[in-house]
Order: structure tokens, then sequence, then C-alpha cells
């Protein structure tokens, strides 16, 4: 029978708002796939929809339109939605589906038939169908959508067939006159529920079906179930039992929340995994049993199962979840597998029955509170595998005697031991690097401060008096000293870094504390209280870091402001304007003046004297006694004189050798090189003179093989070099103009002496001790030194030219003849070849090559000069070679270049310089007057004037 229909309608601006194609009999539908319609509502989505569909509704299987004849398939979402005067609906068995909100809000529905088509009912499509009494599911229906019959108040039973396999959530919901179930179906159904996100507030949801769960007392779920939905009987305190089927596979988020009665259940083995609050508030649950496919096990799984006496987990768990076996205080024993390697936050919190526990090699971390308020645990082994211990995991363990840490182990968590009453000893190992804020505090059975190489973590709080943290410690951990107090005094070695909060907090007794100079951090708190504090000492230059914000105090919360703070000298300002520093009004220099002695580790060799010891240090110096010299202050410091910052009383010892260089005249300096045992003299002007005993060089007097000075020294002291033994070569520069008596007394072994002055300097005969040696002069000045009445005497006398000269006391020797030049060079240790460049006029007249035995390997001369050289090796010459150049030209400048390779052809060392040959052509001698027995210098006029046997002569040796 067709019914009339009233139809409400809506106008709309554009007809690209309206719903539906096309309308047949009062039933409007919409076009789906190929010959596909479904049902829906006439106008735009926000019509009225009161009374649109009204009384009885019969929908067709099929409808023509146009020509054409379309399948109905479908409902539509919302089609029916708000049409509180429609009262029954007959659906066709070509429909399908049953869309979200397609009968919402039909208050006055009272039954419906859903067919064997449908496989489907839509999100809330019959909720707040409040006088739906009855409805009849097909077997072809195998999921129903969340919140699907909400609200149906009316509602008083209803048959889920074991087609279904998903129930969404709240699917029955506010089903307040739903009493009667049906264990194979009505239960079935709801066990198969599958929840998407849900309330933030869990116990909204405690009765989402709001079955009369007084009533279910036993329950037997058939094998069709797959998996046991989030709240699937969540609040059915009277039931006492369950049968799970092997087909279940999860038992879902809170799915016997709070089912108060029951008392024990067990599990499948096709179960793998108990989900989140899954039996939480099942009080009165002695026993479980959990097979060992099950791999998880989560969040408050167990939570408030206060009956719950023992647990096995199987070998097939690999973790704990969070709070998992929270507050179930009947709990006396639990077995953690190996295959667990994370025990979560609070998984055992407040367990206060559980007398022990064997955690297993397995296990990397303990979580956070993870045996908070377990009062009756008394001892627990911590494999070695646990690399840390969260936060408060053993909080009030008030019946723990004693624990070892493993050297796994690198940190320990805040409170993480705190009001462990009992425990009488722990040992922190090495490993541990970090420890958390209060780790042990009120742990009031430990009798001795707890610390390691690195962390220092609990001084017990009847400790009285002064203390000093030992040195090498980095952290002192939160909380460590708090409510100490009877202690007075507190000294923080320069090792550590970084003060934890609330570390002296509550300290009431403290009156002084000294902070080393590493610190850089102090936490919030740190001396909270501590209002006997009368003054602050702190070492650091840089003021450390003082941690607070809003929430948390500044370090010194409650202490008076008005105390002196006693800082680095040069770091007032900085502390002035640091953060909480500047709260501090008495900001000054250090604390107190430290003492300072000095000593040496020889009072022969020379003196240490504190010049000046101020508040802000002290300023020493070492004085070294002739002879002498000071290399440093026992801590390697060579600064001298020296200033210091002191932090503590100091001894420090200046430390003395014998010296190798130092002064020997006005403006001369002298050097010692103790492996080639030369003395060399540099600077300008005359040598002290001295006695043999008070010669600076006197320790090594006997060692000295070789004197040089350089060109500007103009004399030799008397007695300078007497006694030097070994004295083999001495070689004065061209600036030479007096030896004094006994300058070279003594030295017997003296066999050549290299004078470069132009003009035979003034010398005693007692100058030299042996004048059977060889003596090297400038070639122009030959006749002038055979002439003197002292340097006449020499045995051997030989020319060098003048000009090649170099000031450096190489050893380089150049003898020019008219035609010829002889070279003397000095070997290198490394050297593979010598080569020798003469050039003239930038031209080079030839290239010798050498190698290391003087052995000449190769000669080139320039086109057209005399290339005839027997000799194949050079000669030997003291402590190098000697070799003559022939065919150069008579009265010619040349220049000349020695370069010394090694193997490498890298180069070693380089020579150069110049001189002339000589004039074939005889020079009468100027300079032929007697001997000379006395010579005097002058300054005249700014002339030097040089008396010789009361004939004056200027400064190149022409008579005035």
């Amino acid at each position: 029978m067709k019914k009339l229909f009233t139809l409400f309608l809506a106008l709309v601006a554009t007809t690209s708002l309206w719903a539906h194609k096309f309308e047949v009999d009062g039933i409007y539908y919409n076009y789906l796939d190929g010959n596909n319609v479904e049902v829906t509502y006439r106008g735009d989505y926000y019509h009225n929809y009161d009374d649109e569909y009204s009384g009885e509704v019969i929908i067709p299987s099929t409808v023509t339109y146009n020509g054409t004849t379309y399948s109905v398939t479908s409902i539509g979402s919302g089609a029916f939605e708000y049409c509180r005067s429609l009262t029954s609906i007959t659906i066709p068995n070509s429909v399908t589906s049953i869309e979200r909100y397609a009968f919402y809000v039909c208050s006055s529905l009272t039954s419906i038939t859903i067919p064997n088509s449908v496989t489907s009912i839509g999100y809330v499509a019959f909720s707040l169908c409040s006088s739906l009494t009855s409805v009849t599911i097909g077997n072809s229906v195998t999921s129903i959508g969340d919140e699907a019959f909400r609200g149906c108040s009316s509602l008083t039973s209803i048959n889920i067939p074991n087609s279904v396999t998903s129930i969404g959530y709240e699917a029955f919901s506010y089903c307040s006159s739903l009493t009667k179930t049906n264990y194979t179906g009505d239960i079935a159904g709801w066990c198969n529920i599958e929840f998407g996100n849900y309330s933030a507030n869990p116990m909204y949801y405690s009765h989402n079906f709001h079955i009369n769960d007084q009533e279910i007392k036993d329950l037997v779920i058939p094998n069709s179930v797959t998996s046991i939905g989030g709240y699937a009987f969540s609040g059915c305190s009277s039931l006492t039992s369950v049968t799970i089927p092997n087909s279940v596979t999860s038992i879902g988020n809170w799915a016997f929340y709070d089912c108060s009665s029951l008392t024990s259940i067990i599990i499948p083995n096709s179960v793998t995994s108990i989900e989140e609050s899954a039996f939480r508030g099942c009080s009165s649950l002695t026993s479980i049993t959990i097979p060992n496919s099950v791999t998880s096990i989560g969040d408050q799984a167990f939570h408030y199962c206060s009956s719950l006496t023992s647990i096995t987990i199987p070998n097939s768990v690999t973790s704990i979840g969070e709070w998992a076996f929270a507050n179930c205080s009947s709990l006396t024993s639990v077995t953690i597998p190996n295959s667990v390697t994370s025990i979560g936050s609070s998984a055992f919190f407040g367990c206060s029955g559980l007398t022990s526990i064997t955690i297993p090699n397995s296990v990397t971390s303990i979580g956070s509170s993870a045996f908070f308020g377990c009062s009756g645990l008394t001892s627990i082994t911590i494999p070695n595998s646990v690399t840390s211990i969260g936060d408060n995991a053993f909080y009030n363990c008030s019946g723990l005697t004693s624990i070892t840490i493993p050297n796994s182990v690198t940190s320990i968590g805040d409170e993480a031991f705190a009001k462990c009453s009992s425990l009488t000893s722990i040992t922190i190992p090495n490993s541990v690097t970090s420890i958390g804020h209060g780790a042990f505090y009120g742990c009031s059975g430990l009798t001795s401060p707890v610390y390691n190489a690195h962390c220092f973590a609990y001084m017990p709080t009847s400790y009285s008096g002064a203390y000093t943290i030992p040195e090498g410690i980095k952290q002192i951990a939160g909380a460590a000293f708090e409510d100490c107090s009877r202690l007075t005094s507190i000294t923080i070695p320069n090792s550590v870094t970084s003060i934890g909060k609330y570390a002296f907090a509550y300290c009431s007794r403290l009156t002084s504390v000294t902070i080393g100079s590493g610190v850089t951090s102090i936490g919030d708190y740190a001396f909270r209280d501590c209002s006997g504090l009368t003054s602050v000492n702190v070492l650091a230059e840089v003021p450390p870091a003082l941690e607070g914000d809003a929430f948390y105090g500044d370090a010194f919360y409650n202490v008076s402001k008005k105390i002196p703070v006693y800082v680095p000298c040069g770091s007032v300002s900085a502390y002035q304007s640091a953060k909480g520093w500047n709260t501090f009004t008495n900001i000054q220099g250090p604390l107190a003046m430290y003492s300072i002695a000095v000593d040496v580790n020889d009072s022969g060799m020379g003196t240490a004297q504190v010049d000046e010891n101020t508040i802000c240090g002290a300023q020493i110096t070492a004085t070294a006694n002739y002879r002498y010299r000071f290399v440093q202050w026992n801590d390697g410091n060579t600064d001298n004189p020296r200033t210091l910052e002191l932090t503590q009383d100091t001894i420090l010892t200046a430390e003395f050798a014998v010296s190798y260089s130092g002064q020997c005249g006005d403006n001369l300096y002298w050097a010692y090189d103790e492996d080639s045992k030369k003395i060399s003299i540099t600077g300008s002007g005359d040598m002290y003179d001295y006695t043999k005993s008070t010669q600076p060089w006197l320790f090594f007097q006997e060692q000295i093989t070789e004197v040089t000075t350089s060109n500007p020294t103009t004399s030799i002291g008397t007695s300078a070099f007497e006694g030097c033994i070994r004295l083999g070569k001495v070689s004065l520069g061209c600036g030479m103009e007096n030896i004094a008596a006994n300058a070279f007394t003594e030295c017997k072994r003296l066999y050549d002496v290299y004078v470069y002055a132009t003009y035979p300097p003034c010398a005693e005969e007692s100058s030299f001790a042996n004048y059977n040696v060889d003596l090297y002069i400038p070639c122009e000045s030959k006749r002038d030194y055979e002439y003197d009445i002292v340097w006449g005497t020499f045995k051997y006398i030989e020319c060098i030219g003048a000009e090649s000269d170099d000031t450096g006391g190489d050893d380089i020797v150049i003898t020019p003849g008219s035609t010829d030049v002889t070279i003397t060079w000095p070997t290198e240790g490394n050297a593979d070849t010598y080569t020798i460049v003469i050039k003239k006029d930038g031209e080079v007249v030839c290239t010798l090559t050498f190698n290391a035995e003087g052995q000449l390997l190769n000669i080139a001369f320039a086109p057209g000069r005399n290339g005839n050289h027997p000799a194949q090796y050079a000669e030997a010459a003291n402590n190098g070679y000697r070799f003559t150049v022939t065919g150069l030209e008579e009265a010619t400048d040349y220049t000349y270049t020695i370069t010394t390779k090694d193997a490498s052809n890298k180069t070693i060392n380089t020579h150069s310089g110049k001189f002339t040959t000589k004039s074939i052509t005889a020079v009468e001698n100027t300079h032929s007057q007697s001997p000379i027995t006395n010579c005097q210098k002058l300054l005249r006029n700014g002339q030097l004037i040089i008396i010789r046997d009361g004939v004056e002569y200027n400064a190149v040796g022409s008579r005035l």
C-alpha cells in the first residue's frame, strides 16, 4: 500500500544546493554507479527535515525515471534525518547499506527490519530513535557503525547475528531499557568492538552499552569472536567469570575495566596483546594466566587489581607497559622473563606486598617510578645489562636494606631511592656520571656520605660541623645536603662544575660556603632557607648561572642579600650585573689574603722573595746568583717577576741552573752552545775585565773549544778566556781594537786565530799563551801584522780576504792570489754535495761541485777560461775542506756562493761573499817602520787617531 506524504519543501537560492537528482512517488533519489541509486533527502543539506517523510514509508527495490529503471541499493547519508513523524519503514532486499545519519532522531519510529541484503549499518544510523523497541538485523550484516543505536532508550531486545564481526564505538550506549541478552548473539556482537579515538575522560564511557550489567554474572564468548574491543565489558561489576575462546587474538583497551567481581580469567594462546587498562580495577581478580602467545602487556593492564597475589609473565613478552601492575597491593612475587627489555614507568607502583623481584639480564632500563612505594621489597638485584635507573624508580621502598648498582649503570634519576629509610649502605660505581635531584633524599638509615668519582649524591642529615667535598667530583646532585640542619660550613672544590637544585636547601646552621672556580651553574633553590649564611666565597671568575624562573625561586631564596659575597679580583662588576647575583648588595673582592712563601732549589744558585702580597694576589721574584740563571717555578710557570692570584695558602720554589748566556760588557752578550762547545760574543763595545775565577763561563771554562766575536765587538777583556785549556779556535770580528792582558793565557791547545780587523788590534805579550799557531789576517794588512810586536811573533801568518768575513763566524775563509783564490768551507753532517759558484760582474766564471768526501765531481769554466785543475780532491782543512781555483784575472773583483745540499737535493746552507785578486805589480810597503812596541787609540774631533810608538795614523793606517 502506498502512503501519501506531506512534504515540506525548502526554498533555496540556487538549484546547485539541492541534494536529490529526481523524485518518484514522493521519494527522492541520487544516482550511484551504473543503474544504481540511493534514497536521499529533499533540498539542501541544511534543510529542516521535520516531517519531510512521515507515517509509513515503503521503499521500492526498483524505480523508473525518464524511461530508465534503476535499482535502489542504499539508504543514503541523512536520508530520513530528523523525520520525527516517521512511524515505520520497509527496506527492500535490494538495499546493501544504510549510511550514516540515515534515520537519526526519527523519534516516532517503533520497529525496523533490516533485510539480509544489508551488509553494513553506518555511523549514528539509528541514533536517538527513542521510540524504537525492536530491531531485526539480517544475517548479512558484518559491521555496525559507531553510535549506530546510541540513545535508543526504548529498545528492550536485539538479536545480533554471528555474521557481525565489528560493532563500532558506543553502538548501543544509553540503550537504558536493554536488559535481555543472548550470550551467543547479543554479547557476541558486543565483544567485537574496535574503537577509534575515545574521550579523554574514560569514566564517561564506563557503561557504554547501558545493558543491565548487574544481571551478567557468567559470560561465555562464542568462537566467532576474534577480538574483544575497548570498553566491551567495562563496568560490568557483577561479572564473576569469563570464558574467552581461542578465536580471540586481542583484548582491547579497558575491555574489562572495573569488573570488580571478576575473580579469575584464562587468556587463550590465541591472544597476542593485552591492551591498555584491559583489566584495570578488577579488584577481586586473584589469578590470571598469560599465555606464551602474548608479546606485550599494555599500560595499566592490571592497574588496581588489588587481590592479585602472583603472576607469571611468559617468555614471549618483550615489554611491560606503564602502570601495568600498579597498586596490585597483594602481589607478593613476580617472575620477569629474559625476553623483557624494559620495565615501564610505574609498572609496579604501590605494590606494597611485593617482597622480592629478580630483574633479568635482558632489561636495559628501569622506568621512572617502576617500584615506587613497594614498601615490602627488602632486596633487589639489578643486572649488568641495566644502563639507567629512572626517576622515583625505588621511591619509598622503606623495607629495602641494601642494593648493588652494577658498573653498567650510567645515570640515576631524580629521587630514584628517596625515602628508602631502611637502606644502610650503597655503593655507586664510577660508571655513573649523572645522579638526579634527591636521588637518596630521606634515606635516614645511611650514616656516611654517598658519592663516586663523578657525583656527590647524599650527605646524612645527622652530619654535624664543617665539610669539604673531595677533589675530583664534578657534580653535586640535587638535594644532596638537603635538611643537613647541623652542617656549619661547606667547601666545594674547583673540580665541581654544577650544583643541583635544593642541594643545600634548609641547612639552617650553614654559616659560610666556598664555591670552587669550576662551578658554572647552581640549581633552583640550591641554598634555599640557609638563613644562617653570613658570607659566600665564590672562586669562579665568570659568575655561575643561577637557575630560577617564575615557578622556582633563585638559588639563594630566603638568604639575606646583604651578606658579603667575595669574588675574584676583576670580577666584581660581572657579578654585580649577573642575573641572580645582582640581588646581593655587598659584592667585593676575595674573602681573605692567603699566605704565600717562596723557596729555592739551591741557595747557592739564587734567591727568591715575595715582593707584594695583597688581597687580590701576590708578586714574587727570583734572582739568580752570578753564573746562574732562573729556569722556572716548581709548578712550571716561567714568569719572573710573577703575579698570581691566591686561592689558598701557597708555597712555590724557584728553580735555578747554570747559566749558558749573559752579559759581558755594557752592550755585549755571550752565549754558550753546549753541543758545539762554542762561545759567541754579540753586541757592541768593550768586554769587561775578569780574573780567571770571575769569568761568567767559569763552570764550563775547560770545555770551550771555540770563541767568536761579532764585528761591533771592540775588545777582549783582561783574563777573559784564561784557563780555557781546550780552546782550539778564535775568530775576532773586523771591529776588534784591543786584546787585554792574559785574554787567552793557558790556552795551550789554540791552533787557529782569525782576525778580520784591517788594522792590527792592540795586544799584550801575555794576551796569548802560544804563538806557534796559525794566524789568519786580511791580506792587505799582512805587513802590518808581521811588523806588529805582538802579532808578528805568530809563527804562521796566512792572509784572507777582508771582504770575505761572514760575520756569523761560519768558518768560510777566502784567500785570494793574483790569478787564483783558495776557498775553505765547513762540512755539514748530512751534506751530499757542495757547489761553489764564482761570478764576475754578475756573470758565472766557473762552477765546481764536490761530494761529501771532498771529491771534485764537476767543474765548468766560462768559455775561453783556463780549466786545468789536476787535483781531483779538496784538501782537508780544520772542520772542512780547502780548494784553490785558478785561471782568474789579477786585481779583479769577484763574488762567490757556496751551497750545501742533502741527498734529496734540499738546500741545507748557503754562504756568499766577495773577494779581490791581487795585482802582480809590487806594492810599496808604507808601513816599514821598526816593529811596533806600543799602541794607543783616541778620538779627536770625532776622528779615530791611532798612536804607534809616538807616530799618529788615521783609521785606515795612513800616517798623519
